[in-house]
Order: structure tokens, then sequence, then C-alpha cells
């Protein structure tokens, strides 16, 4: 599924051919697929909208309004339908929207802060966790109805919910992400650790949870105590992604990195497989050449984003690659 200034596109994952393309009518920021439906978060001024599309045919199912004014970045799938969240400008300030949605597309609940917070949803608990200064909160996805909530540290770079544990990067004014914690829903600490990490945080199904510290070392840290399990240096300054099925950890150099490195998912931090990146780039989308194995992937402009089944670079023309436990689908061209 890939997205235009108002064109989505459906295309088969296994043939790179194309199979719909429906023109909206405005831009679509967020998109998301669920079982036999697409969501689609667009926008056009100060309007936000959720458009609903069949996922085999591409005809539209329904539309419904989102708050007005609000730029949504993240958006998540959860039971019985979907949550997102941006923010928005108030006056000189950004607040942020947390919105539930039903599977057609209504809006069931929103809540709101007074100032811009963390967001992160866990689909399994059917809850989420909205962090920022001074307060942690916990809702449930299916109402909106807060669950918990508690004092937290003034300031915090990133929070994870799994479970019944939130897990913070917290700090003060003084040393901004100096330490990790995790807090049960009651607010009670239950572990800490003292670290340089700048976030985010990643949490997989292998116990593990990911973090990159100082933007030169991805850490590796047993979910339930804090332990260390590993760390790897990357060089320059870099950082991370993993696939939601925990397969592999991607570590990215953001400016003037020439690699790729996919991580096997256990407790070791042995390479998996190694993408060279022929050139510097200071974003996702600046000019490059990726190599997978022994292939070239031809020159584009490339987008970087994870699937289940392991790295997805986004860019050129509609190719697969399959270098063992990396695939890499060449589905859409960045823009200029």
């Amino acid at each position: 599924m890939k997205s235009g200034d108002r064109v989505l596109v459906a295309v088969d994952r296994a043939r790179g051919v194309e199979r719909w393309r429906r023109e909206l009518d405005r831009s679509a920021d967020l998109v998301a697929l669920v079982g036999r439906r697409v969501y689609a978060v667009t926008r056009e001024g100060r309007g936000a909208s959720l458009v609903v599309l069949d996922a085999e045919r591409g005809d539209p199912l329904a539309t419904a309004r989102l708050p007005a004014g609000v730029v949504f970045g993240k958006m998540w799938t959860v039971r019985d339908g979907l949550v997102v969240a941006g923010d928005r400008l108030t006056g000189a300030e950004l607040s942020t929207f947390v919105v539930g949605l039903d599977v057609d597309g209504g809006v069931r609940w929103r809540y709101q802060t007074i100032e811009r917070r963390v967001v992160d949803v866990d689909r399994d608990a059917e809850r989420a966790v909205i962090v920022g200064a001074g307060t942690a909160t916990v809702l449930r996805t299916s109402d909106g109805q807060v669950q918990a909530s508690w004092p937290m540290r003034d300031e915090t770079v990133d929070a994870s919910l799994a479970g019944d544990t939130v897990y913070v990067v917290a700090g003060d004014n003084v040393d901004l992400g100096s330490e990790i914690r995790a807090h049960d829903l009651a607010g009670r600490l239950v572990w800490r650790r003292r670290t340089a990490t700048r976030g985010p945080l990643t949490i997989t199904a292998d116990g593990v949870l990911y973090a990159s510290q100082t933007g030169e070392v991805l850490v590796a840290l047993a979910r339930t105590t804090g332990a260390p399990v590993w760390r790897w240096g990357m060089g320059p300054t870099f950082d991370f992604r993993v696939a939601p099925d925990g397969g592999v950890v991607v570590g990215r150099p953001v400016v003037g990195g020439r690699e790729l490195v996919a991580f096997q998912r256990g407790r070791r931090p042995a390479p998996a497989h190694t993408l060279s990146v022929v050139g510097t780039y200071a974003n996702d989308c600046s000019p490059a050449l990726l190599r997978v194995g022994d292939r070239w992937i031809p020159p584009g402009r490339f987008r970087l984003s994870l699937t289940g089944r392991g790295l997805v670079a986004i860019g050129g023309e509609h190719h697969a690659y399959d270098a063992g436990r990396v695939v890499v689908n060449i589905v859409e061209e960045c823009e200029d």
C-alpha cells in the first residue's frame, strides 16, 4: 500500500504489480490495512478525515471527520477499531489529541492534553499510554476511559507500553534522557537503569527492549529487569527500527553512514545481514544506491520502513529482492 499527493495505490507484495488505484480528494498522511479494509487519514488545510476503503477493490466504504487543526502522525489498529494521535497548535503551545475510532471510522472517544505528549498503544492489552510533562496516563482503547495515572519526571523523551508495564526514557533539565524506567499501572517503579539513551524505545515479542544510546550504540535490555542483554556499536549517529514480529533490528546511519545492519532475533548482537548504502544522505529520501547480497537495487530516492517479513526500502520502481531473512520491496519513489 502506498500513497501519493491524492492517490492511494495497492501493490501486490509478491509480484510487485499494481492491484488498484484510487484518487482521493485530499492528501493521505497515514494508511493502515486491517483485514479487508484500508484506512487512510487525509488532510487539506486544517481539515482531517478518515477514509475507509475496500482492500480488494479500493471502493470507498465510509468517511469520517476528525478534529480540525490536528496533524495526525500516528495510527494503531486495535481489536475493534483504530487509535490515531496527533498534535494541534493552540495559541503558542502544542497540545496532543488521541482519538478512538470504530471499524467504520466513527469517532468513539477523544482525549486531549494541554501540552504535547508522547503516545503509544499496546494492541494486545488494548491500552494506550500518554506521557508528558509531569504525568503518565493509561487509557482503555475500547472507550477511552482512564485506567491509571501517576506523576512522572518533567522530561520524557519516549514511552512504550507492553501489558501492565510502561517503559519511558526519562530525564531532567540537566541530563535529558538520563535513564530508562519501567513502571507498573499503579505508577510504582519496577526497575530503572541509568544510561545516555535518547530514545526511541521498541519492545519485541522476544522479551527484549531496544534503545539507542547517545545515537551511536544500540542496546538490548531484558524487559522484565532492565539488565543489559547486549550492545552494538554502530559508529556514526543512527536511528533504528524493529519489524512488528521482532524478527530483525535495523541500525540506519542518519548522516554519512554506509550500512543498514539487520540483526537476528535473539539475545546476541550478531548481524543476520548487512545492506550496503553507497553514498551519504541526510534523510530518508536522499539519493542512494542499495545493495542486497550480490544484487544492486537501481538508483532512487529511498524511504525506509519495516514489515513483519523484514526490511522494506521504498523508492524507485516495483521490484522485490529476497536476501535471506531480509526482504526488500521497491514500491514507491520519494517525492523531490
